[in-house]
């Protein structure tokens, strides 16, 4: 769900952001930003020492400065409860007067640090073009959980064109996992830009032939989870089939003897070793 929220910004930095980056994906990139990147700093713009009760939340440090502004933005309530995370661990460090305007105005300044001069990344879903991705069974219903405040054709896009995803960053390994094709798809529709095309086309001009666009995606949507979660996508898949396997059979035979089968099959494994 996402709400409103009354923030006190930097005109000047707000504004940037809103040079670099269109309308209608603003929220989506700020919060892909905040997932992904940002890392808040010690020495954040603060609000100066008196308490937030006496000067009012999220009112700056310099109440009539020319730069400040009130406005209203809308989040995630994803989003929001990292903020909010975030003003705890500052507070935790010492940074006393840590709030969600705070926050905000220091994830927008590192965003356009960040970005600076590379307002042509960010495309207007108007721009992109959808297609279908054969990926590994299971993989669907997967991102529809992973991405929930997320926009997964944005997420993947913005990855395709950052610099960690290039054809020097591919390993001997992630290429002989392009060449194998897995036995179980499912399609999944993705939309990009041709300009996320064009970037894959050449890292697939570099790889040499036996590659195909479905399996550089295959690789993008593995290491965006991976990044995210920790874990590989073969892995999470493995489990899932584990679970539901674990599932039905404790419906069909009870609790007891689903924790008795788990029991034996994991000691007839360690006896083999």
């Amino acid at each position: 769900m996402t709400k409103k929220y009354g923030l006190v910004l930097d005109s000047i930095q707000l504004n940037i952001f809103r040079s670099l980056v269109p309308e209608k994906i603003r929220r989506k990139t700020l919060e892909t930003f905040l997932f992904n990147q940002y890392k808040p700093s010690l020495n954040i713009d603060l609000d100066g020492e008196e308490t937030e009760k006496k000067r009012g939340r999220g009112r700056p440090r310099n109440k009539n400065s020319e730069t400040s502004t009130s406005t209203n933005m809308a989040l995630s309530d994803e989003a929001i409860s990292v903020i909010d995370r975030m003003v705890i661990e500052l507070k935790n460090e010492g940074v006393l007067g840590a709030n969600r305007s705070s926050v905000m105005r220091d994830l927008i300044l590192n965003f356009n640090q960040f970005y600076k001069g590379n307002n042509d990344l960010f495309i207007s879903p108007s721009e992109r073009k959808p297609n279908t991705f054969y990926l590994e069974i299971g993989t669907h219903d997967f991102l529809n959980k992973w991405t929930r405040s997320r926009n997964l054709n944005y997420s993947i896009e913005q990855y395709i064109l950052s610099p960690d995803f290039s054809i020097l960053s591919i390993t001997e390994e992630e290429i002989s996992y392009l060449k194998k094709v897995p036995t179980e798809l499912e399609p999944i529709r993705i939309s990009i830009s041709e300009k996320a095309y064009s970037a894959i086309d050449d890292i697939l001009k570099n790889l040499g032939s036996g590659i195909t666009r479905t399996a550089l995606m295959r690789l993008v949507v593995r290491r965006l989870i991976q990044l995210d979660q920790g874990i590989s996508l073969p892995n999470l898949l493995a489990k899932k089939k584990l679970d539901a396997a674990i599932f039905n059979y404790e419906n069909i035979a009870g609790t007891e003897k689903a924790q008795e089968l788990i029991s034996d099959y994991l000691n007839k494994n360690y006896n083999k070793e």
